[in-house]
This record gives structure tokens, sequence and C-alpha cells, in this order.
């Protein structure tokens, strides 16, 4: 239980959110400046403040995000959440390795469709100025 008196609260600061990117620039590379957030919330220990500023960070870290509903005959495999999906032909910044957030199954006698939403917490190399297209799908 938290004893400080002090009338600005106590710190539960948080620098890295402990997952590896999923790519080449974080947020703050990719916008050029550092990001942060005031958590204002009530916590009875040190250990908890600092469990939810790392929560913040790593939610918060997932900036780039994409949807959309395959066909289990085109990709080949079942999606499930927590793994990972590899997106090509986005362009050099978006294509790569996203996070599986969340998969809806659709099974119906002829067709097995997953509607998803994928997350990723960077992003790939800045475009080229010649603009190179990206990969097939």
């Amino acid at each position: 239980m938290f004893d400080d008196d002090d009338e600005d609260g106590v710190s539960g600061d948080a620098d890295d959110s402990g997952l590896p990117l999923l790519s080449d620039r974080s947020l703050a590379d990719f916008a050029g400046q550092d990001m942060s957030v005031a958590l204002t919330t009530t916590a009875d220990d040190a250990d908890e403040l600092q469990s939810r500023a790392t929560a913040v960070l790593r939610e918060g870290g997932f900036f780039a995000k994409c949807s959309g509903v395959v066909d289990l005959d085109v990709v080949g495999r079942v999606m499930r959440v927590g793994t990972l999906a590899r997106i090509n032909g986005a362009g050099a910044v978006s294509s790569g390795k996203y996070f599986v957030w969340s998969v809806r199954h659709t099974i119906k006698a002829d067709k097995y469709t997953m509607s998803f939403v994928l997350v990723r917490n960077a992003v790939g190399d800045a475009p080229s100025a010649g603009g190179a297209p990206g990969g097939s799908l």
C-alpha cells in the first residue's frame, strides 16, 4: 500500500512494453517524437502501477491495424488469435508480420471464411523516392 503523501502522486513510469517490434521502426521513430500517456488510476502498490503502465504501452504500441476477410482455401491455414500473420503486397511500410488480434470463423457447407483484425507495433522501411511497388499477394 502506498504511504507517500506527495501531492503530485507517485510515478509508475514505463518506457518499454517488453514486446519485440514486428518490423523496423517503432511509433516514436515513425512519428519523429516520443509519445506519452498520463495514467490516472488507483493502484494498491507500485508493482500494480508499473504493470498498468506497461499494459498501456503494449496496447498503445499496436498503432498499425488492418482488417479483412479471407477464405481458408486461399490462405491454406486457420488463423488463430495470438499468432503472427504475414501481409504481402501492401508496400514497404505496411507489408510484413502482424499480430492476430481477433478472428471470427464462419463455416458453411461450401465455404470457410475468417474475418480478422491484425495489429502491428512497428512499420517497415520508409518508401524509397522511386516508389518501388510491393510484392504480390
